[in-house]
C-alpha cells in the first residue's frame, strides 16, 4: 500500500474544488474564457490557502487540447493533466526559490530553459514558490524574461512576502491578493472530505480543527488527518482531545471573559488551563490580541463586522459577545496595550507564563497612585558640551565661589596712640611667630625666615624681602589677615606689617640676573 498524506489525496483538481477565493477563480477563469490571459502572475498570501494548488489547475486549463470558447475547468481525464497533475510534465515546470536562490540557478531553470517551444503543450509554464526567497542577482537575472517572455512562456509566481519582492518584479505582473479561508468555508470543505473518507466528527472536534488551522486549509487536513489516525469511524471531541496540538478558541475566550469580569482567581485559573495544554505563551498572546480586536471591531459596528462573526462557533460568539458588553472601547485599547507590551517581554521571562500572570494581576488589581511605584526615567545622553560653553561654566563657578566667600575681616586704622611694643619684643617674639605661620602657610614661613626687621613704629613692622614677587604675596590682603593675626597671638598686641625690597638686594638681583643672561647669552627685559 502506497500512503498519501491526505491533502495531497484531495488536492482541488479543478477550480470548481477551490475553496475559498472566490474573487480570484472568477476573474482568472474569465480570462480563459475570453482568451486573454497575462505572461506573468503573482499569487500572494499565507500559506495552505491555494496558491500552488490553483497554479497548477490554471496551467492544465490553459494547456488543455479539449476545451472550447466556453469552457474554463480542465479535463482531468487527459494523459497531459495527469502529467501535470503528478508533477511529470517538462512543460510545467515547477521550482522552489527557497532551494534555488541563486543566479545560476535562474539562468538554467528558467533564462536557458524559456528560449525553447514546448515540446507537447501550448504553452511552457513556469510555477516558482517562495519566489520572495530568490538573491537580488536572480530577480534582476529574471526581469528581463519578464519583461518580454516568450509568447509561449507563462509566468506564475507564488510568496507569502510580498513585502520582500522588488517592485520592479511586482509591476510586471498580475497580482492576486489570497486570503485565509473563512469559518463557514473551511468547515463545509472539511465536511466534504469526512463525507469522501466516510467518517463523522463531532461539531465540537470541527470547530476546534478549524479554529486551530487558523484559516489555512493544508493545516486543517493534515489535523484531519491526524484525528483519522485513531482509527475511529466516529470521531468525538475526548477521543481526539488527546491529538489536539493547542488550544481552543473558546479557552482564550474565557481568560479574557475573566478580565473582563476582573476576576483575578478565575483569570490565573484560565492561564494555568492553557499552561497545562502546553500552549506556547506567544500564541496565547496573539490569539487573545486577535479576539479582543475583534471585540473591539463589533462594539464600534455590528452591521459592519457580519464577517468576524463567520469565524466563530456559537458557544465562542456568545463569550465574545459578553466581552463586549462587559468593557468599553476604552477598556479594550487599555487591555490591548497591556497585552501588547507584556508580550515583548516573553523572550526574556526566565518562566514564560510570567508576563500573562503578571498582566492578570495589574489588570484586576490596578495599582492606585499611593502605591504606585516610580517610573524609571530613561537616561537622557549628555550633550557634548563645546569648549566655550566649558569655559563659561568655570567663570560662573569661580564668580559664585567669590560671591559666596565671607567678606575680609575689616582692618582696623592705625592707632594714633603710641604702641608699648618695643622692637626688641619683636625680635624676641619673631620665632615663635614663625612656628604660627608656618601651620598655617608653610610657603609665606620660607620668606619670612629669609627676611629682616627693619623698624617699628606707629604699630607697623617693616620687613625687608629678598624679592618683589615676596612682597606682592604678603600684600595680598588675606595673606596680610593671617599674618597680622599669628602676631596679635605671639606678641599679644595688634600689629601690622608692611614687606620692603631693599635697593642694595635689588640691585644684587639684577646682578645675578645679568650674570646668567650673560652666560646663556641673552638679555634681562
Amino acid at each position: 500500500m502506497n500512503p498519501m498524506a491526505l491533502y495531497h489525496k484531495h488536492r482541488p483538481q479543478s477550480f470548481h474544488d477551490i475553496a475559498g477565493q472566490l474573487h480570484i477563480v472568477q476573474t482568472i477563469t474569465n480570462q480563459i474564457k475570453s482568451n486573454k490571459i497575462s505572461h506573468a502572475y503573482l499569487f500572494s498570501g499565507p500559506r495552505g490557502v491555494g496558491k500552488t494548488t490553483l497554479a497548477r489547475v490554471f496551467a492544465k486549463s490553459i494547456n488543455c487540447k479539449k476545451m472550447d470558447g466556453s469552457e474554463f475547468e480542465p479535463d482531468n481525464t487527459t494523459q497531459d493533466a495527469i502529467e501535470i497533475t503528478s508533477g511529470r510534465s517538462i512543460d510545467v515546470i515547477e521550482i522552489d526559490a527557497a532551494s534555488n536562490t541563486g543566479v545560476d540557478n535562474v539562468r538554467e531553470n528558467i533564462i536557458e530553459n524559456v528560449q525553447f517551444r514546448p515540446t507537447k503543450l501550448p504553452y511552457k509554464v513556469f510555477i516558482i514558490d517562495e519566489v520572495h526567497m530568490l538573491s537580488t542577482s536572480a530577480f534582476n537575472a529574471l526581469l528581463k524574461t519578464l519583461e518580454e517572455p516568450p509568447k509561449h512562456a507563462i509566468f506564475i509566481l507564488a510568496t507569502t512576502e510580498i513585502h520582500k519582492l522588488p517592485k520592479t518584479i511586482v509591476s510586471r505582473c498580475q497580482v492576486f491578493q489570497f486570503e485565509k479561508l473563512s469559518f463557514p468555508v473551511l468547515k463545509e470543505y472539511l465536511l466534504k472530505i469526512a463525507k469522501e473518507e466516510d467518517i463523522t466528527l463531532e461539531d465540537a472536534l470541527l470547530d476546534a480543527i478549524i479554529y486551530k488551522s487558523d484559516g489555512c486549509a493544508r493545516d486543517a487536513i493534515n489535523l484531519l488527518d491526524q484525528m483519522m489516525s485513531t482509527g475511529e469511524k466516529n470521531i468525538t471531541f475526548d477521543i481526539a482531545s488527546a491529538l489536539l496540538p493547542s488550544a481552543s478558541k473558546n479557552d482564550i475566550l474565557k481568560l479574557l471573559f475573566s478580565l473582563s469580569q476582573k476576576d483575578l482567581r478565575e483569570s490565573v485559573e484560565a492561564i494555568h488551563a492553557l499552561q497545562a495544554q502546553n500552549i506556547h505563551v506567544n500564541f496565547a498572546f496573539e490569539e487573545s490580541i486577535t479576539i479582543l480586536r475583534h471585540a473591539l471591531l463589533l462594539s464600534i459596528n455590528q452591521n459592519d463586522s457580519e464577517y468576524i462573526k463567520l469565524e466563530y462557533e456559537q458557544t465562542a460568539l456568545s463569550l465574545l459577545t459578553q466581552i463586549v458588553d462587559h468593557l468599553s472601547r476604552q477598556d479594550m485599547i487599555c487591555l490591548l496595550d497591556l497585552l501588547l507590551k507584556r508580550k515583548t517581554e516573553t523572550k526574556t521571562a526566565p518562566i514564560p507564563y510570567l508576563p500573562l500572570e503578571i498582566l492578570a494581576v495589574e489588570w484586576c488589581e490596578p495599582v492606585t497612585t499611593k502605591t504606585k511605584p516610580p517610573e524609571i526615567q530613561t537616561p537622557v545622553p549628555k550633550k557634548t558640551e563645546s569648549k566655550i560653553e566649558k569655559l563659561v561654566h568655570k567663570v560662573e563657578e569661580k564668580v559664585e565661589e567669590i560671591v559666596a566667600s565671607p567678606p575680609p575681616d575689616k582692618i582696623e586704622p592705625l592707632s594714633s596712640q603710641p604702641s608699648s611694643v618695643l622692637l626688641s619684643d619683636v625680635q624676641k617674639k619673631w620665632p615663635e611667630f614663625l612656628k604660627l605661620v608656618e601651620k598655617e602657610a608653610p610657603s609665606l614661613c620660607f620668606i619670612l625666615q629669609n627676611s629682616e626687621i627693619l623698624s617699628l613704629e606707629n604699630n607697623t613692622i617693616q620687613v625687608s624681602v629678598e624679592y618683589a614677587f615676596h612682597r606682592d604675596k604678603i600684600e595680598q590682603v588675606q595673606t596680610k589677615q593671617k599674618l597680622e593675626k599669628a602676631l596679635a597671638e605671639a606678641i599679644g598686641a595688634t600689629l601690622y606689617i608692611e614687606p620692603q625690597v631693599l635697593m642694595k638686594d635689588a640691585e644684587k638681583q639684577k646682578k645675578e640676573l645679568d650674570g646668567l643672561a650673560n652666560l646663556i647669552g641673552g638679555e634681562v627685559l
